[in-house]
């Protein structure tokens, strides 16, 4: 059987929780694939009236009737009739509202897609406004982390001069024994120092 389907999730901060701030009643107000001339509620009971041929002078109108099963974790509200629909609440995971639509039914080629889809969409506004504080808010964009920087190629190698090595430390050099001129130590040995004169000698 021809049907639409759309499915959105939305990140929540408690799925559970968002679920009991869901009005469904408000929700069918927005399912306007065709004009709604009511919407009946009578022992528990829920009728929606639509206008699909405003030109017909007898009939024109179609009836359906709504169930919601409304659990802890989803609500479902489903449509039959000569247009049908399905409209799902439910969290796959506790940070996660799935939202999941189909439509089908013998009047549905009188409803285009960009129909089905604009209704869907105003369906998710709509929650997303009634859960508005449990919306999970977006990280802090982090700050880019900078390009790993690229190596610099090395310039082409210029000959250098072979580095010199350390000097030694100095040590104390000795001064070599000045060269005597030849004849000089002859001299000194012929030189005779003054005898000491005895006391008592002339």
């Amino acid at each position: 059987m021809t049907m639409y389907q759309f499915q959105r999730y939305i990140d929540v901060t408690d799925c559970k929780a968002a679920i009991t701030l869901i009005d469904t009643h408000s929700v069918l107000g927005l399912l306007t694939f065709f004009p709604i001339e009511s919407i009946k509620i009578k022992k528990g009971r829920i009728q929606l009236t639509y206008v699909y041929d405003p030109r017909a002078r007898f009939g024109g109108k179609a009836r359906t009737d709504v169930a919601i099963d409304h659990g802890a974790n989803h609500i479902k509200i489903q449509g039959t009739g000569p247009l049908s629909f399905e409209l799902r609440f439910s969290c796959p995971k506790n940070n996660r509202l799935l939202v999941y639509m189909t439509v089908t039914g013998r009047l549905l080629p009188a409803v285009s897609k960009q129909t089905a889809n604009r209704v869907f969409e105003d369906v998710i506004d709509h929650v997303k406004e009634m859960i508005e504080d449990l919306l999970a808010k977006p990280e802090e964009a982090k700050p880019a982390e900078a390009p790993a920087a690229q190596p610099t190629p090395a310039p082409a190698a210029t000959p250098q001069p072979p580095t010199p090595l350390p000097a030694a430390a100095p040590q104390a050099v000795q001064p070599p024994a000045p060269a005597l001129a030849v004849g000089y130590t002859a001299a000194v040995q012929q030189v005779q120092l003054p005898q000491q004169v005895q006391p008592g000698l002339p």
